[in-house]
């Protein structure tokens, strides 16, 4: 550590690993002045998105609970989130992730993933706005534990 020119930035150790997923985030909002029509409008909409997925190969929708779960619309975990720019609108915030498939053009996947969302049945004044970045997920990640820390072990040797 006290050597010069030591870069911080860099892990001492690296284990690439390809993705399992391609993951973006969306959030489903809604301003009818009726609360109830508006969670009921946003609601029938990812009922839509989940009937698409379930005919679509790959595709699942998921929202954050510590860390990405199956989107259930009966469950009482799915959030709906007061917009502070606007009176009267409430939004969800779910993830639509697809399988990367290793025998496919990326971009082309992406495409489909960017398609499966402008395609999405909205209800209602229901909208979906894609926000941040498309990113990678990994399917349990803690069970590259082991081989990370053999890695730094050998670093430190």
């Amino acid at each position: 550590m006290r050597r010069t020119g030591y870069n911080y930035d860099l892990p001492a150790v690296t284990v690439k690993k390809n993705a399992d997923f391609l993951v973006q985030s969306i959030e489903v909002s809604n301003d009818s002045r009726s609360e109830e029509l508006r969670k009921k409008e946003i609601l029938e909409t990812i009922n839509n998105l989940l009937r698409s997925a379930g005919q679509a190969e790959g595709i699942e929708l998921s929202y954050v609970e510590g860390f990405l779960v199956p989107v259930n619309v009966n469950d009482e975990s799915l959030r709906f989130e007061d917009d502070s720019d606007y009176v009267d609108s409430n939004y969800v915030e779910i993830y639509v992730k697809v399988a990367l498939d290793g025998d496919r053009d990326p971009k082309e996947q992406i495409a489909d993933l960017r398609k499966f969302i402008a395609d999405a049945g909205l209800v209602g004044r229901t909208e979906i706005d894609a926000s941040g970045r498309i990113g990678l997920s990994i399917i349990d990640p803690g069970q590259y534990r082991y081989e990370i820390i053999q890695q730094i072990s050998e670093e430190n040797r």
